[in-house]
């Protein structure tokens, strides 16, 4: 660890701290309307069939900066959609968090996505006309900057 904190990323691979967190909504980016402090907060339309959070991703491992060899896209510490008054919260703990989530991790108390992460449609069905999600992000890693995935062989 000493190493590759002291060697830092690999020569010739440019990386970011952005992790250009997004959604996926029916195939479409849609990007957060706001942001305050970890939280970042979407405009969703009414009705999609298909929610996914889609940030950058890459593992650590094939960058250099860690020997984790997962895709991490950013972990997740609690997702809320609302409309109005009503609204649905779910900790990373969360079974129903398991399409593009790694598993759980207590100590921390977040989930890190693989950058296409499924959002349970059971948090937004029945929903009529625009609502929010609001991701509350617990941590980032550094990603390539010219958008490609990094993965481990």
């Amino acid at each position: 660890r000493r190493l590759l904190n002291r060697d830092g990323p690999r020569p010739g691979v440019r990386v970011t701290d952005d992790a250009d967190l997004h959604l996926s909504v029916d195939g479409q980016r849609l990007d957060p309307a706001s942001r305050v402090g970890e939280a970042y907060i979407f405009q969703v339309a009414a009705g999609p069939s298909d929610l996914r959070i889609g940030p950058r991703a890459a593992a650590p491992a094939e960058l250099g900066l860690a020997r984790d060899p997962r895709v991490l896209g950013v972990a997740l510490r609690d997702l809320v959609v609302r409309k109005g008054t009503r609204f649905q919260a779910i900790h990373a703990k969360d079974e129903r968090l398991g399409d593009g989530f790694h598993a759980f991790e207590p100590a921390e108390g977040f989930r890190w996505t693989d950058g296409d992460a499924t959002i349970p449609a059971s948090l937004f069905a029945g929903l009529t006309g625009p609502f929010e999600v609001v991701l509350h992000i617990g941590a980032t890693t550094r990603y390539c900057a010219d958008g490609r995935v990094r993965r481990a062989a």
